[in-house]
């Protein structure tokens, strides 16, 4: 069990443990984790909005897309992805289910290896793709 602290200012803190599905083996694993997680939470508008530009500007730094992201890392479409990070709703409206993909965010961004591993789970997925076409 791992625990990730995101200490923004002193307000209250919001500790929840979730469930991890790291997708389709390779670089973020096959296995479920869980993980506790705690937030410090000073204006629950700004957490939402601050991880999704963090997610949107390491993306675009990096020329990956918001479907690589969405697959690998939140296990969600490039819609839903996309959603998230332009309209992304205040914390404390989202139930455990919809603050997920937000945790999920602020760990993956966490990881000093993130690009690496996202880069490397996508050529992953492209060798399975290839394979997979030769009959």
């Amino acid at each position: 069990m791992c625990c990730h602290k995101v200490w923004l200012d002193q307000a209250f803190t919001v500790s929840v443990e979730v469930s991890l599905n790291l997708r389709n083996g390779g670089a973020f694993g096959s296995s479920t984790t869980c993980a506790t997680v705690e937030i410090e939470i000073v204006d629950t508008i700004f957490l939402t909005v601050h991880f999704g530009l963090q997610v949107k500007e390491v993306l675009q730094f990096h020329n990956l897309g918001q479907k690589l992201f969405g697959e690998a890392v939140l296990g969600l479409s490039q819609g839903s992805v996309s959603e998230l990070l332009s309209k992304p709703k205040p914390w404390h409206m989202l139930s455990l289910k919809g603050r997920e993909p937000f945790i999920k965010m602020h760990m993956w961004l966490q990881d000093p290896h993130r690009i690496d591993r996202l880069r490397l789970w996508q050529t992953e997925q492209k060798g399975r793709a290839f394979s997979d076409s030769i009959p």
